[in-house]
């Protein structure tokens, strides 16, 4: 009797733990900027890609232009604006209005958001894939369905949480 009351207890107890670092999923709608970025060696600088999601389901999508990595932001080079919902890890994002820095001179390559230019006939683009929290939610990686119309399989894209 005793033995069938301690594998009761020990197999209650394995069904009951629960891990205290399990991630809580982000839910419909989450707030928080995250960022990846790149440099171009060509010009110099970093372009820094930016989603800022609001707890509404506002969506920002920004490219600004950077001397370092992790420096002050020198302008915009771009800015999409739109509205995002995510269904446990299915990420849906639809992006309608569309700006970029444009200059007459080519080696002017960003300035302040108040001079992006909208993009006249813009068609608006929804897309649906996958978002992933990593490092204790620090990082989420996203990732789209290759679309040959769009040419648009640029694969997994991981972006760090900075706010």
């Amino acid at each position: 009797m005793k033995k069938l009351t301690l594998l009761i207890l020990l197999t209650a107890s394995l069904f009951s733990c629960k891990d205290d670092d399990e991630l809580k999923p982000l839910g419909l709608h989450f707030s928080g900027t995250y960022e990846r970025s790149n440099y171009a060696e060509e010009d110099g600088i970093w372009y820094v890609h930016s989603l800022v999601f609001q707890d509404n389901g506002d969506l920002e999508q920004r490219t600004t232009i950077r001397e370092s990595e992790h420096g002050e932001d020198l302008g915009y080079a771009g800015l999409v604006l739109g509205t995002y919902e995510l269904q446990t890890d299915e990420l849906t994002w639809d992006l309608e209005e569309f700006y970029f820095w444009a200059s007459e001179d080519p080696e002017e390559l960003y300035g302040p958001r108040t001079g992006l230019v909208p993009l006249e006939e813009a068609t608006p683009v929804s897309q649906t894939g996958t978002l992933e929290q990593r490092d204790e939610g620090n990082k989420i990686a996203i990732v789209f369905p290759c679309n040959d119309v769009r040419a648009s399989c640029i694969g997994e894209m991981i972006y760090t949480k900075v706010d």
